[in-house]
């Protein structure tokens, strides 16, 4: 959804971003420690961080990246853990 509106319209809708922040934090409660789906918190923060920072350094040489790029990727990667971003 956040692709297709991004396309269209070129903007990445607030809603977007909140729903995945959210789903990451409800994952995060509900799922037990020791499950294999189970991301702990240090990895979400990282995979919130490190792309957001990124992409501040790459705003800095080039400007076309908007503020919806920051939050959609922060909230994927903390919803999704480091890990999960960038395998190894």
């Amino acid at each position: 959804y956040g692709a297709i509106c991004d396309a269209s319209k070129r903007i990445i809708p607030d809603r977007v971003s909140i729903t995945l922040f959210l789903l990451g934090a409800a994952e995060a409660l509900l799922i037990p420690m020791g499950e294999s789906l189970y991301v702990p918190l240090n990895e979400r923060m990282a995979g919130a961080l490190i792309p957001a920072i990124t992409l501040l350094v790459i705003y800095h040489f080039d400007k076309r990246i908007c503020g919806g790029d920051f939050k959609l990727l922060a909230a994927m990667g903390f919803c999704l853990g480091i890990n999960s971003l960038m395998p190894i």
